[in-house]
């Protein structure tokens, strides 16, 4: 294994490719993702989707879940708030490898090896190609400016105060915390706000194209809606399945189980976001 095997951090991408079509096979074992299939230790940028990255980082708590209930999806959606316009979709994205790889807590990623195809990788390197191939398929740089590196900094201090209740023993040094404090919002809010962001700084990547490619199948017979959900009942004018009107605004969508239909345009206004605490 090792004569015909260099590290993959030093090859290029023709390199990579070359390997590949030597081996025949994908490297390390595949995850089944919201929409697809992603192998981590092989990422592919066709393989990337934002459906996936915003499902996935808005199901992710940021700390192991030691603080309040604060997700990896409101993390970024902040991030890009903080930054220059150049910059927000760097910032949106800064953390989007942690939906295929997990959010490692710092202590342990330093720590972190895996053994892929035969050879201990830290997993900082595993982390940064998952990035790399998210990058690729964005068409972005994969270098991180500095302002987002001072945004990602100032929010940990201002979780730490907000999320985690203040620091118990001294963190790492780090820059003066926001002085507004952070709004928590529930799960599906922070999913659906970080890909209507993703649309905003992006509109040159159409969603509807995405719809074309994942089968909606056949709306239920009957609404399967939990009575706290909502009463407004109605089908989706895109992929005619059931949604409900949450929060007086229509984002979700029984294809199964309450998985919400990105691809019909929604535009709350400043106010009803306002009133469900979303900013």
């Amino acid at each position: 294994m090792k004569e015909d095997h260099d590290d993959l951090r030093d090859k290029t991408d023709e390199a990579i490719a070359e390997y590949r079509a030597k081996r025949g096979k994908r490297i390390g074992d595949w995850m089944q993702t919201h929409t697809g299939v992603f192998y981590p230790f092989d990422p592919r940028p066709e393989e990337v989707s934002e459906i996936d990255i915003a499902h996935s980082l808005a199901r992710i708590i940021r700390f192991l879940g030691h603080g309040e209930t604060y997700t990896v999806a409101k993390h970024s959606l902040l991030a890009s708030r903080m930054v220059p316009t150049e910059h927000a979709f760097a910032a949106l994205i800064h953390d989007a490898a942690e939906a295929y790889f997990g959010d490692w807590i710092r202590p342990v990623k330093k720590a972190l090896f895996f053994l892929v195809d035969g050879e201990m990788t830290p997993g900082y390197v595993v982390e940064q190609r998952i990035h790399s191939a998210i990058c690729r398929r964005f068409g972005v740089d994969a270098d991180m400016p500095d302002c987002v590196k001072r945004a990602d900094n100032t929010l940990l201090a201002t979780e730490a105060r907000d999320i985690m209740g203040g620091q118990r023993v001294p963190w790492a040094p780090m820059p003066a915390p926001l002085p507004e404090q952070i709004t928590l919002s529930t799960v599906s809010m922070d999913e659906f706000l970080w890909l209507k962001r993703f649309y905003e700084l992006r509109p040159d990547i159409d969603s509807a194209k995405v719809h074309d490619t994942i089968p909606c199948g056949p709306p239920p017979p009957e609404p399967d809606l939990e009575p706290s959900v909502g009463d407004a009942v109605k089908l989706c004018d895109r992929c005619q399945h059931w949604k409900a009107s949450v929060w007086g605004l229509d984002m979700y969508c029984n294809i199964s189980r309450f998985k919400r239909c990105v691809f019909e345009p929604i535009n709350p206004t400043p106010d009803e976001l306002r009133k469900i605490g979303a900013i």
